[in-house]
């Protein structure tokens, strides 16, 4: 009976992790301690570093209650003199890619691509490169809200191993990237979506854990 009780839990569970409202729960307590910041409230540094995600910039106008992605945030930052420099990171393929999504916007001189990186670890590794090599004091690096955590320890790893003196300043994007996925009654229904979602987060905070290691 022990057993049966258990195994009715452990469906339970499973079931609840498979839903998109989960995943959700999970990414927002992982995004809670960074939330938005106003562009004008960030602090000047010496390179504004993009990570890859979340697609080109919209260069359009936003609209009501839909938040910039990772390189309309950078963008900003870049247009509010926040950083002389904007840098991309690209894995091998996508490299020309990178470049033209601000081509439009940003002459050559102003935008460095690094990589190739397949991962947010070897972006960490590209920028400590980058920031040695071009003797960076400070960076703001923006990612989305959920990603920062494990970000900026592994670029903090990275810096440490290197014993640069670099500050990190995380400067989150699309905070509320979660809250696009299904809404009404599809939250609470177990599939494949919700399982992407869970395990998103999941990928998270094991990875924020792994980071020390």
């Amino acid at each position: 009976m022990r057993g049966y009780v258990l195994g009715v839990i452990s469906l339970l569970a499973v079931c609840f992790l498979a839903t998109p409202y989960a995943g959700r729960l999970l990414l927002h307590l992982v995004a809670l301690p960074y939330p938005s910041i106003a562009v004008g409230d960030a602090p000047a540094a010496d390179a504004i570093a993009v990570l890859s995600g979340t697609g080109p910039p919209h260069h359009r106008p936003l609209g009501p209650g839909e938040l910039p992605n990772r390189l309309d945030a950078g963008l900003a930052l870049f247009r509010a003199r926040k950083a002389p420099l904007l840098v991309l990171t690209a894995q091998a393929s996508d490299w020309d890619e990178r470049r033209s999504e601000v081509a439009s916007e940003l002459p050559p001189a102003d935008v460095l691509i690094v990589g190739p990186a397949k991962n947010t670890r070897e972006e960490a590794e590209c920028l400590a490169q980058a920031a040695e090599a071009r003797h960076w004091r400070t960076v703001l690096l923006v990612t989305s809200g959920y990603h920062v955590r494990r970000a900026r320890l592994l670029l903090e790893r990275c810096i440490a191993r290197r014993s640069l003196s670099l500050i990190v300043i995380a400067f989150p994007a699309d905070t509320l990237y979660y809250e696009r996925w299904p809404a009404g009654s599809r939250l609470y229904l177990p599939g494949a979506a919700g399982l992407g979602y869970t395990g998103r987060a999941a990928k998270e905070i094991l990875g924020s854990i792994g980071a020390f290691f």
